[in-house]
């Protein structure tokens, strides 16, 4: 009984490390380190590139937020390296949950509001990931972009948000009935 008990200690022990890891952006996202390279993504579609960037998709992978499927997620690469992941989302509930999470994770986001656009943004900084999370008040479109600080500093990165959120409006979202499906954020 005492070794069942050490064992179910242990068990626990790791799977709490799992959760917290797993939600670690200082480290990368979905399992693919920060800067690491395009080259070890064999299961990723390039999907559009342009100049040093170049955007992927994982059509292998639905994740959900809230219980409800995140229609697309796009992984940026800056001269072959894993710099962002920009994320649309489908409802104020998958908004609010994700804010609730962050905040409760990494504290109150820095908010700006632009009236002329109708859109809010909220950021949190996690180590040298830089997160920013839009929905906007009007379209109730809602975007969630994370970046890599020191590769997306290279770069011009409203441009790249625009472009990769200009995708994410144009992609079909369209998930097989075999497509596995998981949590966005553990």
């Amino acid at each position: 009984m005492k070794h069942i008990i050490w064992l179910a200690g242990i068990i626990s022990i790791v799977l709490a490390g799992t959760s917290a890891t797993a939600f670690d952006f200082t480290k990368g996202v979905h399992g693919m380190p920060w800067a690491s390279s395009i080259s070890q993504y064999g299961h990723l579609t390039k999907i559009h590139e342009t100049d040093h960037a170049a955007y992927y998709v994982n059509s292998n992978m639905l994740y959900q937020v809230s219980n409800q499927p995140v229609p697309d997620v796009i992984y940026g690469f800056y001269q072959q390296q894993f710099f962002a992941v920009f994320i649309k989302m489908r409802s104020p509930d998958q908004f609010y949950q994700t804010k609730q999470r962050f905040t409760a994770k990494l504290g109150q986001p820095k908010i700006t509001s632009n009236a002329a656009t109708k859109e809010s943004v909220y950021r949190w900084k996690a180590g040298d990931a830089k997160i920013k999370l839009k929905m906007n008040d009007t379209t109730k479109a809602i975007k969630l972009a994370i970046y890599h600080i020191p590769l997306s500093n290279k770069v011009n990165q409203a441009r790249m948000e625009q472009q990769s959120f200009d995708m994410l409006d144009t992609m079909p979202s369209k998930p097989s009935k075999a497509t596995p499906s998981a949590p966005l954020f553990k």
